[in-house]
């Protein structure tokens, strides 16, 4: 009786429902009705006498699931006509090939073997820091290695005396300058030292002049007697003075601009209230002139 009521409700709404272009909610519209139907039903207690019915309560969301189920089984029903069923030989009784037995031996336990002993067989690799470097150092110590031949000239002696004195320099501007650039200088240097050695054009870099002092031709650094003061340069061998004295001197006459500038400044504060003092003293004349 229920679902012959949803039936009846669902052919009265149908879908895609519109009322001057507004969609109608199928699914509220058939509640409403059936809401209907069920209070005529229990307001009249001659017909709950006649055919005892009840009608549970629904909402939008029993209705979606009514409907989804009789559409589903619907479609089954259309396939099961459309497809046909298995026939006699399948269904019957065939016996089916015997299972397989399970197996009887018990499985071998998993054996790891140690690792082999490798004590004695490490090696260690550095990587050097400069690959260029690295390499240059690796020739040079393969070539010191090897026995010199007896062709050897005199003149490859001052080279020799040259690398041998270089790492004393190196060592000893090593703690006023950064690792990295002791250590690029040291490359560019061995480069150098090759290049003169297989007689190559040597790539010197051109210094910047504007470092230099152009009176003694020296780097503006406080090691070669330079210094700076507010917008002055000063150089120790051209002024033929110390950097201490000059900047004490320096100093001291900024100190005394600076004095004087505030003298100045107090003097020109002072004067308005003198001229005020004789402006009043001149109203007092005035005034006892007029008496």
């Amino acid at each position: 009786m229920l679902e012959a009521i949803f039936l009846e409700l669902c052919r009265i709404h149908p879908e895609s429902c519109t009322i001057p272009g507004v969609p109608v909610n199928r699914w509220g519209a058939v509640e409403r009705d059936y809401s209907v139907i069920r209070d005529n039903l229990y307001n009249r207690r001659d017909l709950l006498a006649a055919s005892p019915m009840q009608l549970p309560e629904v909402n939008n969301r029993t209705l979606l699931q009514w409907h989804n189920e009789r559409s589903k089984a619907m479609r089954t029903a259309m396939v099961r006509a459309a497809v046909p069923g298995p026939s006699t030989q399948q269904t019957g009784a065939e016996l089916r090939s015997p299972a397989r037995s399970l197996l009887q031996e018990p499985l071998r336990p998993l054996t790891l073997s140690p690792p082999e002993d490798a004590s004695g067989q490490v090696v260690t690799h550095n990587v050097a820091l400069a690959p260029e470097l690295y390499k240059i150092i690796t020739t040079t110590a393969a070539s010191s290695s090897t026995p010199t031949t007896p062709r050897a000239s005199p003149s490859a002696a001052p080279p020799a005396t040259s690398t041998s004195a270089a790492p004393p320099a190196t060592s000893t501007s090593a703690p006023a300058v950064p690792r990295t650039t002791a250590w690029r200088r040291k490359v560019r240097e061995e480069e150098q030292r090759r290049a003169k050695e297989l007689g190559l054009p040597v790539k010197t870099r051109k210094r910047c002049e504007h470092f230099i002092c152009k009176h003694c031709g020296q780097p503006k650094t406080k090691e070669y007697g330079h210094s700076r003061y507010r917008a002055e340069h000063f150089c120790s061998r051209a002024e033929g003075s110390s950097v201490d004295d000059w900047l004490a001197g320096k100093r001291a006459h900024e100190a005394k601009q600076r004095e004087r500038q505030q003298a100045e400044a107090a003097q020109a504060s002072q004067t308005p209230s003198r001229q005020t003092q004789g402006q009043q003293e001149e109203e007092q004349r005035d005034e006892e002139d007029n008496d």
